[in-house]
């Protein structure tokens, strides 16, 4: 029942497990495979511009943390070129901005706002993580300006967790859909009692995915499930169907032994899934607990780059690339209407 989406997925991912925006609530800690400095680069470049002209992938501990006189992105340095900041910089006077990324196809999105922003005088530079709670520690350590790695519900329980209050998100970017695919059938409504259902095993995925089997009928959730309902929280089986729980990354290769499988949009984009293939489909949302965005310290939300980039961040040219890339997963989430 499935097909490949073709060559497009392939080319724009790395061998980095991708950690795409809400694509595992628990921290994955893989080594980086190519550890440096979040100050080098890696000069290179292809056809299609999927390349960063300067990226780095990193982990937390091989950041630079900066002096007292230094911030990502945000002061002067002692360099013979004067600096801009964050509230005042000029193509004369760039700021940098170290932006905290978790897979290479995010790159395909953010180069070109690259590009358009350095004619402004902000230098985006691109850093790649290996894990999820890295990018977010770097940033409370002001090591990085932005991350773009999560969706509201990971950045509310990183921040529950690890105590950073002062990260905030400064606009919404896309949705990556989470959708139910299966091998042996082509619509949810052929699937029988005793069938087994693979789902994320993390909190903020499973219960991600217990919400897309009760809008598709098949289970029923208790009404003070809370945003992250857990299997304990079924009260009903329309279906009565064998939830199987594993980590999120997995799920894509159970589909040949399961009958069904609510997959990450990432990790689908990965597998090579194509999206029209789902049984069912993720569409409605009650909130934007799910909603891709860019986190920042508070201190820095209201700067002037910061707006500049999140600004640029919300066009139709980057909706575009969410059709013509990443063909159905990415959706905008800036302009989507709460029923």
């Amino acid at each position: 029942m499935r097909k490949n989406i073709g060559a497009f997925a392939l080319a724009a991912l790395t061998a980095l497990t991708l950690a795409g925006c809400g694509s595992s609530g628990a921290a994955q800690s893989a080594t980086s495979s190519a550890a440096s400095s979040a100050s080098s680069s890696a000069a290179s470049s292809s056809d299609t511009g999927s390349a960063a002209d300067s990226v780095s992938t990193v982990s937390a501990d091989s950041l630079e943390t900066p002096s007292a006189n230094e911030s990502a992105g945000s002061d002067s340095s002692d360099g013979a070129e004067a600096e801009g900041t964050l509230d005042s910089y000029s193509v004369e006077n760039p700021v940098t901005v170290k932006v905290g990324l978790t897979a290479a196809i995010y790159e395909d999105i953010w180069n070109p706002i690259k590009d358009d922003l350095a004619k402004e005088g902000i230098n985006i530079e691109l850093v790649q993580f290996s894990d999820y709670i890295s990018p977010d520690e770097a940033l409370e350590n002001d090591e990085l300006t932005i991350t773009s790695h999560q969706h509201h519900a990971f950045l509310d329980a990183t921040k529950a967790d690890q105590g950073w209050d002062d990260l905030v998100s400064a606009g919404d970017t896309f949705i990556i859909a989470m959708n139910l695919y299966s091998n042996k059938y082509d619509d949810v409504s052929e699937i029988q009692d005793g069938d087994q259902i693979a789902i994320p095993d993390d909190a903020s995925n499973g219960g991600r995915a217990l919400k897309l089997l009760a809008n598709a009928g098949l289970i029923e959730l208790s009404d003070d499930a809370g945003a992250n309902p857990e299997v304990s929280d079924i009260t009903k089986y329309n279906k009565q169907i064998d939830i199987v729980e594993m980590n999120a990354s997995d799920v894509p290769s159970a589909l040949a032994d399961v009958d069904a499988a609510v997959v990450n949009g990432n990790y689908a984009l990965d597998a090579g899934i194509d999206p029209d293939t789902a049984i069912y489909e993720e569409s409605k949302y009650d909130d934007d607990s799910y909603f891709c965005l860019i986190a920042v310290k508070d201190k820095n939300k209201d700067t002037k780059a910061v707006k500049r980039i999140v600004e640029r961040f919300q066009t139709d040219e980057t909706k575009q690339i969410f059709q013509d890339e990443f063909k159905g997963y990415f959706k905008s989430a800036w302009d989507y209407k709460f029923s």
